[in-house]
């Protein structure tokens, strides 16, 4: 007795594979690789509950919004369902073969949703039932629909109270929104899709969110939006609940669908790009903030509703590596997070007053935005800005007009993609449908210079376009492997044929602009070439001589001395 030893600290005995809340107690929920299933009291920082899964290994876990049943995914498409009181084990399925990725509960919690490995979503019905070995179960198989070629990357349930109606839906890195019709699903007829949407023409998305309604000012407070975040930095607010269709046929010519993306706004820039998005519980305090985490180090908090302001966000280093799993406490008090493999578990009290003062101390209105112009307000780009701005007022009232101008301070939405031209952006008309449908939604047609500003900043890309871009994409375009050369004709083949193709019209002046002649289409490019010689992007320290020298080479066509030449980049 004497020689027995005192527990200090008792840890997990594997890898952290998901955490969850308990959503009415102060309880959480953890579920290792190696299969311990663990309930833990933060407040009193106990252990209260353990149940080994054998012969499993958990991905996913999730609760029942009444707290009393408990979901976990395994690797081999199996699906617990235990009771969260006494962690006894309600049904087991094993539908499915391909590893759980993530599992979601309807909000009266008659549904269960699965994403698996192999990019197909299941479903499952509060539907007593009894299965071949003759036991009763509680829930119901409906099927699986593979609705998209990627990973998905978000799965949730709505409760859309505007229609009355629960909705289900997905997101992959397809850039596809899938809505499955849960009323017409059925274990005879399997899961129907309602409609599928695409949502990005070159970001992939990365996580999707659920805003509460009323929470986008100047929007149906009745309508239920949703939030897909993307690898560049992106939030897009959506409008898409109760579509019906397809909406991403390539047979369908790209400027005539319709938009659906309310905004663009820019993200949190704290790391890499969200990939785990949850809105704090309403304490009626007025304000709404969301939770964000990535998929390493960095955990975070957004101020609603979301308006691009990069003062509203903040991030922290929670972790030294991976962020595997991010929950809110019951209360909105706490954020739980772990690294999985680093076997912790963190809890983060949440200081929103912090959040304001600092949004407070950057600024109101415009300020925030003229912050992240390059040089500021004082700066050159910001007087480019203004001058194209004025020009666009000129060319709207006729630029060789006598009659006396106008100053009405505002210009028409179709002039404001000419204008982000001439700033350097080159939006593409994917871009440009959605930038004209959120300011027409707005029940506008034209923009003030303070909307130009809000527009540029939050539509533009956050990282310039890069050589290795440059490369990744003449890859993509089957350049030579080793060399990296694409002939021009192929390329210019694939700009008249692929995406938003050109015209050969269009493309001769495009390429007139840029170089101030024609090309033959024998010519070898590569990305440096195109990029430097074409484009008239500034070649990388150290590479211009050697970059010169392979276009006089590979442009024999072309004059010496224009290839020598230094043309500007057509804005």
């Amino acid at each position: 007795e004497e020689r027995r030893g005192e527990l200090l600290v008792q840890a997990f005995e594997s890898a952290i594979a998901a955490i969850c809340a308990h959503p009415l107690t102060s309880q959480f929920f953890v579920v290792t690789t190696g299969g311990m299933l663990r309930v833990v009291d933060y407040e009193s920082q106990t252990w209260l509950r353990h149940k080994v899964l054998e012969k499993r290994t958990p991905t996913c876990m999730c609760i029942n919004p009444n707290g009393q049943e408990l979901v976990v995914g395994c690797t081999d498409g199996t699906l617990l369902i235990l009771s969260s009181i006494d962690l006894e084990l309600l049904q087991r399925s094993s539908q499915v073969e391909a590893p759980a990725t993530s599992v979601e509960f309807s909000p009266e919690g008659t549904h269960i949703a699965m994403a698996d490995g192999q990019n197909c979503v299941g479903i499952y019905r509060r539907e007593r039932n009894v299965l071949e070995s003759g036991k009763e179960v509680p829930w119901l198989y409906l099927g699986r629909y593979r609705s998209h070629h990627g990973p998905i990357v978000g799965l949730k349930f709505v409760d859309d109270k505007d229609a009355g109606a629960i909705r289900l839906l997905s997101l992959g890195r397809d850039r596809v929104l899938v809505e499955y019709d849960l009323s017409n699903s059925f274990a005879a007829t399997g899961v129907v899709v309602r409609s599928a949407l695409t949502v990005e023409q070159t970001a992939i998305p990365t996580s999707l969110l659920v805003l509460p309604p009323a929470t986008q000012p100047g929007e149906d407070p009745l309508r239920t939006l949703l939030v897909s975040a993307n690898n560049e930095f992106k939030f897009k607010v959506l409008d898409v609940l109760g579509l019906v269709g397809v909406h991403h046929d390539s047979d369908d010519p790209l400027p005539s669908q319709e938009s659906h993306c309310v905004q663009t706004l820019l993200g949190p820039t704290y790391g890499p790009p969200p990939n785990a998005l949850l809105v704090l519980p309403d304490e009626d305090k007025g304000s709404r903030y969301a939770v964000y985490g990535t998929p390493e180090k960095v955990v975070g908090l957004v101020k609603l509703p979301l308006d691009g302001n990069p003062n509203c966000g903040m991030g922290l280093i929670a972790h030294p590596g991976a962020v595997r799993g991010v929950c809110i406490s019951y209360d909105g008090k706490f954020v739980l997070t772990t690294g999985g493999a680093d076997y912790s578990v963190l809890l983060w009290e949440i200081d929103t007053g912090a959040l304001d003062a600092s949004a407070a101390m950057g600024g109101t209105n415009i300020e925030p935005y003229e912050a992240l112009i390059p040089g500021g307000k004082e700066g050159e780009f910001y007087d480019e800005m203004c001058n194209y701005f004025y020009l666009a007022q000129l060319r709207a009232q006729g630029e060789d007009t006598t009659e006396e101008r106008e100053i009405t301070g505002q210009v028409p939405i179709d002039a404001v993609p000419d204008i982000f031209r001439a700033l350097g952006y080159y939006p593409s008309q994917f871009e440009v449908r959605d930038l004209q449908h959120e300011v027409k939604r707005k029940g506008k047609d034209t923009i003030t210079l303070t909307d130009l500003i809000r527009l540029y900043v939050n539509h533009k890309p956050v990282a310039d376009v890069s050589l290795e871009h440059m490369a990744d994409a003449f890859a993509a375009l089957g350049a030579e492997p080793i060399s990296g050369l694409l002939k021009a004709d192929a390329l210019f083949m694939m700009l008249k044929r692929i995406g938003e193709p050109l015209s050969d019209q269009e493309l001769q002046q495009c390429i007139h602009a840029l170089i101030g002649q024609k090309m033959s289409g024998r010519e070898d490019l590569s990305a440096a070439i195109f990029s430097e010689q074409i484009l008239g992007f500034e070649a990388p320290e150290g590479g211009e001589e050697s970059g010169e020298v392979q276009v006089a080479e590979a442009l024999s066509p072309m004059e010496a001395s224009a290839v020598g030449s230094d043309p500007s980049p057509a804005h």
